[in-house]
């Protein structure tokens, strides 16, 4: 696909889109099921996906494209192309779950990944297995770090001016 903006040449997010719903299937049914499940026309649908002359697929359609796959596919495709990573947040729980507790559980998650990491490197070179586990092992400390901030935002109070 071309740039409106004459910087580069930007992947289809629609076609993206397209793809997963022909090919991959991530909840597991199919195309038409899947549109008849949520009460959407099949055939304007695929005209849309796949950018028959006329169609257009607007960007209001994707959250709900995502619900209907049960998959976060495309904002992991877009975080990507912007050199990102996407990952939802665990639920935090602050009454049951305390700041305390997390702050633990991000310790110990940023040291395996620490470890997995240093076990791995310590010859100079990373397997494309290795690096999957310490990618793993990452993104849980992340995910770690991203609850701890979480469960802080929802214990934050606004400071009084008289104190």
């Amino acid at each position: 696909m071309t740039s409106n903006f004459g910087l580069k040449n930007y992947p289809s997010l629609t076609g993206y889109c397209h793809h997963l719903l022909v090919n991959v299937m991530p909840n597991g049914l199919n195309a038409k099921t899947n549109f008849i499940r949520v009460g959407v026309e099949y055939q304007t649908a695929m005209s849309e996906l796949s950018r028959q002359r006329g169609h257009k697929w607007g960007a209001d359609n994707l959250l709900p494209f995502m619900d209907m796959l049960d998959s976060d596919a495309p904002v992991e495709f877009l975080a990507e192309e912007r050199g990102g990573v996407f990952f939802k947040l665990p639920a935090a729980q602050v009454p049951t779950k305390s700041m305390t507790i997390q702050l633990a559980n991000t310790v110990k998650e940023c040291s395996e990944a620490a470890a997995v990491a240093a076990a791995h490197i310590i010859d100079g070179r990373v397997t494309k297995a290795e690096f999957a586990v310490f990618k793993k092992e990452n993104r849980e400390a992340i995910a770690a770090l991203l609850a701890l901030e979480h469960l802080m935002e929802q214990a934050s109070v606004e400071e009084s001016r008289d104190e």
